[in-house]
Order: C-alpha cells, then sequence, then structure tokens
C-alpha cells in the first residue's frame, strides 16, 4: 500500500463500469500498458476529455496491479455487490487515505450499530489525519471539504452507504465466502474487517 497521504482521491470514483472493463480486458490477455494504449488512443473508458480518460486509464491499471490474482480470477464469479467491493477494495490497496477512512470510520459503524455516518464524524476523522500528518495539515477548508464528498460519494458508489432524507444511512454487506477467503489467503483481514467481514 502506498504509504503517502495526498487529496488526488476527488478526481477519481469508483469507476465500476469502466473497472470491469479494464479488468476484462487483462483477463483477455491484454497488458495494463496495452489497456492504457487503448485508452489513450480509442477513449475505451469514454471519458469527458484526453485528459480524464489517460488520468482514469493509470488509476484503473493500478487499482488492477494492486489487487491479488487470485481475487481477479475470482472476479466475473461474484455477484453485482462484490464485485463493487472488489473496486472498493483496489481503492483501498491504492489510496492509504481511503483505507483508513474504511477502517476506522464505517467499520466503527458497523461495530457500534449505529449505521448513521454523519459530517461531524467526517471532520473528526480528517482532523484527526492532520495532527497526524504534515501533507494534511496543509490542506486547505476547501480541499478537505472536497475530500470528505468524495469518500463519502466512492462508498455510497460501492453500496456501503445510502442517501435517504439528508442523512447518510451505513449499509452492511454480505462478502461472499469465496471472496473472504482469498482476501485472508493473501493477507487483506485489515481490509476484510474494515468491510465488516470476519476476520
Amino acid at each position: 500500500m502506498i504509504q503517502n497521504y495526498n487529496a488526488g482521491i476527488t478526481s477519481y470514483a469508483l469507476w465500476f463500469s469502466e473497472f470491469k472493463l479494464c479488468l476484462s480486458m487483462y483477463q483477455e490477455g491484454n497488458t495494463l500498458d496495452d489497456i492504457k494504449q487503448a485508452s489513450d488512443s480509442n477513449n475505451i473508458f469514454e471519458m469527458p476529455s484526453r485528459d480524464r480518460a489517460k488520468r482514469a486509464s493509470r488509476n484503473l491499471t493500478k487499482r488492477l496491479k494492486a489487487l491479488p490474482e487470485n481475487i481477479i480470477n475470482q472476479f466475473e464469479f461474484l455477484d453485482v455487490n462484490n464485485q463493487k467491493l472488489v473496486a472498493l477494495l483496489s481503492m483501498m490497496l491504492t489510496n492509504r487515505l481511503l483505507n483508513e477512512f474504511v477502517y476506522e470510520v464505517y467499520r466503527n459503524e458497523i461495530i457500534l450499530g449505529d449505521r448513521v455516518l454523519e459530517e461531524r464524524e467526517m471532520i473528526e476523522f480528517i482532523t484527526r489525519k492532520q495532527m497526524e500528518s504534515e501533507q494534511i495539515a496543509k490542506w486547505t477548508d476547501e480541499t478537505s471539504k472536497r475530500v470528505r464528498g468524495s469518500l463519502k460519494t466512492i462508498l455510497r458508489d460501492a453500496g456501503l452507504l445510502k442517501r435517504e432524507k439528508n442523512i447518510d444511512i451505513v449499509l452492511q454487506p454480505f462478502i461472499d465466502i469465496h471472496l473472504a477467503k482469498l482476501m485472508k489467503q493473501d493477507y487483506l483481514n485489515k481490509e476484510l474487517t474494515a468491510l465488516g467481514g470476519q476476520n
């Protein structure tokens, strides 16, 4: 996992359908460089600009590279909800802030049974990280706000949050038993626990 914090998460999304296409192309024998080239030349991920397409393909291939091969091979046999969890996992493995957010904030909601993610909890998380990291301490209030929004959007897209009447309801996924087993085999116990699974 990368060690540095950054606010780059505001430039990315779960991109579930794009992630599925990237993974499918990889399993068909395309290299990560092939996928980047296809994105650069043919905009296969249908991004609105060349710059966006380039950033998306680099991010998606980086995420794919971070996933264990066993989980990549299991992907097509998972239901859509668990495929979204794999897409989220790929982001957690390449973004330290997201990884820690899911473990420290989302997981606590599951454990405590509160099931409502409040803005106060988001602010407390970022404030705590600002005390731990000089990088995050330099963020402006606007950057912090954008990062908090991105974190929530990613969890919503992954099926872990549902927006109802201006409230973010925390949802606990049903983690496929085969996926959970593979995560344990590949030493992703922390990530499994973060998602509410049994370690």
